[in-house]
């Protein structure tokens, strides 16, 4: 079996001489300023070259090539070789190509047609023999790597002969590895289920996907979820919902204000695609609040916790959301959201009584007309009341017309200042276990004396409890590299710490930490080797240790640690690339910009 795609033999290999062209692509950045000459700068290190022409074919020929790139390259979507044009060497040499536009042809006499065809030679295609990340298996079989080999994860690892790169800005992700030691650990951007990476949280988690409905990603599967913008791996703590049936807003222990008459159950189509939302129907006549309500839920005085839901308009479209005290005696906080124009409504911070704190609210547009609203802050008691209500013209105590309503659904109550992923509940609270994302060493070109860390990722809140973006150790603490997040700052930075032998050698609360955690996301650095250890943010300058040693680790930990609890990143990891040297702050600084 060939190790590659080729171009069939029975079509022709070579141009018609007269029609050969072959064209480098522009490669050079000008930077034009007031006065002076341009500045120049090369775009990027590795770069494509077209070539095109035209062949002369048979009908027969013809229709074999539209077998070749419909069936064997999927229309186009994976590279092949082709012979090098110009080459005499026997057998010739392939290049690395795809075809970048569909071919034409034109017709000569008889059973003879010209067919025009351009194709791409990709970075590193000029030989296929040099293509060091075609994954294999135990059969030694290869498999032609697809169109996205010059994008996903390996594109981050581009130039570098070794390395480890997750991708999960896209669904399902890649994973790419290239080991020259250990070969059998190469990875061609396969997804993130058939990576090394090992899920090990034992709860299932229901995420947001880009056709605008919830899935539920099994347990034991790396969870990927669309924010809105791009895909990312969703990496929470645990987290409970206290609300009782999050989804039955219609049975107890729900009741209803005398502003709403009823509830419909199962009255439209759910963001996870089932019918089960409910309509929470006004009262006839009726100015009262018109409030699905649950009270008697326990919870921890001063202790900040976030309530949420999905709602949907139906003839009211403005939906509110409220959290307190049962007799209202401590105090509550509240925050009104217009669904059409995607708006607050009312001041941010807004609290009733005394005690209460509000400290944050957030919307999200999950697409179908579903929004997900949520509030955060306190109160100062042990017992408390959550509320969903409707509103029409800003206003909560407009008269009823009795058929009138909003839809809603999965509503979540947990402790901490944001809402995670959705935890249905019956008739108890329910716990969803943390992520817990990992792989050994050994599975990608790991060095214990030298390498750096990439990263971009998203917190959803800017503070934490010393988040991990990665980690590796030997499954203590007494031997590890640390790149997280440094919560004695207020917003965070990120930092390292280095422990070698139980001995701090880098503190990334003391000395090696650097930026500013944003809710927009962050592009980081950590690097690690002797006497030379550090951290860089978004584009700026590197922070050095230059006396440290280094410790030896055996465990690769992406978002959380495994020798502390509670240090899940809590959002997204876009991107990580890790490669087993040094970089150079230059290099760094173009990474994380």
């Amino acid at each position: 079996m060939s190790l590659f795609i080729s171009w069939p033999a029975a079509l022709p290999q070579e141009f018609k001489r007269d029609s050969y062209q072959e064209q480098m692509v522009n490669n050079v950045v000008v930077a034009e300023f007031e006065a002076g000459p341009a500045g120049l700068r090369r775009r990027v290190t590795a770069n494509v070259y077209t070539f095109s022409g035209s062949m002369l074919m048979t009908t027969a020929q013809w229709e074999a090539m539209q077998l070749f790139l419909t069936e064997e390259t999927l229309d186009r979507s994976l590279c092949f070789g082709f012979p090098e044009p110009g080459n005499c060497d026997s057998p010739p040499n392939e290049l690395l190509v795809f075809m970048d536009r569909p071919p034409s042809r034109s017709w000569l006499a008889e059973d003879y047609w010209l067919v025009t065809t351009s194709f791409v030679v990709l970075p590193g295609g000029e030989t296929l023999g040099a293509l060091l990340v075609a994954r294999h298996d135990d059969t030694d079989t290869f498999y032609a790597p697809s169109l996205s080999a010059v994008g996903g994860a390996l594109a981050l690892l581009s130039g570098e002969a070794e390395g480890f790169a997750i991708d999960a800005t896209t669904e399902d992700g890649t994973v790419a590895v290239i080991d020259t030691g250990t070969p059998a650990n190469n990875l061609s951007n396969v997804t993130l289920a058939a990576s090394n990476l090992v899920q090990t949280g034992t709860s299932a988690k229901v995420v947001r996907w880009n056709d605008g409905t919830l899935h539920t990603i099994a347990a034991g599967e790396v969870a990927q979820e669309y924010d809105g913008t791009r895909f990312g791996i969703l990496i929470e703590r645990s987290a409970t919902n206290l609300v009782l049936r999050s989804q039955e807003h219609a049975t107890s222990p729900w009741f209803l204000s005398p502003g709403v008459t009823s509830v419909t159950v199962n009255a439209a189509v759910a963001p996870d695609g089932t019918t089960t939302a409910e309509k929470l129907v006004e009262t006839n006549g009726s100015t009262q609040d018109k409030l699905l309500a649950q009270n008697a839920i326990t919870v921890s005085s001063g202790v900040v916790y976030t309530l949420s839901a999905y709602v949907h308009a139906d003839e009211r479209s403005q939906s509110g959301l409220g959290f307190s005290a049962d007799d209202f005696s401590g105090g509550a906080f509240t925050g009104t959201y217009d669904l059409p124009t995607e708006t607050w409504l009312d001041a941010a911070g807004q609290t009733f009584g005394s005690g209460a704190t509000n400290v944050g609210r957030n919307a999200e547009n999950i697409g179908n007309g579903w929004h997900r609203i949520s509030i955060t802050g306190s109160i100062p008691t042990n017992s408390a009341q959550v509320t969903v209500g409707m509103g029409d013209g800003g206003n909560a105590n407009y008269t009823g017309d009795g058929v009138s309503g909003l839809f809603t659904w999965g509503v979540q109550l947990e402790p901490g200042d944001v809402a995670t992923s959705y935890i249905a509940t019956a008739g108890t609270a329910v716990t969803r276990n943390p992520d817990i994302i990992s792989c050994a060493t050994s599975t990608y070109p790991h060095d214990n004396a030298a390498g750096t860390f990439v990263a971009w990722f998203r917190r959803r809140s800017l503070n934490g409890a010393n988040d991990r973006i990665c980690q590796v150790n030997n499954g203590t603490d007494q031997e590890r590299v640390v790149f997280r997040l440094e919560n004695s700052f207020s917003p965070d930075k990120m930092c390292l710490d280095i422990v070698d032998g139980g001995a701090t050698q880098v503190d990334g609360g003391g000395v090696t930490n650097t930026g500013t955690v944003s809710l927009a996301g962050n592009r980081a650095a950590a690097f690690y080797t002797a006497n030379d250890s550090g951290v860089l943010a978004d584009g700026g300058s590197e922070v050095v240790d230059n006396s440290c040693t280094m410790p030896t680790t055996t465990s690769f930990q992406l978002g959380y640690a495994n020798d502390v609890a509670a240090r899940e990143l809590n959002g997204y990891l876009y991107q990580l690339t890790y490669v087993p040297r040094r970089m150079t702050e230059a290099e760094m600084q173009a990474a994380t910009t």
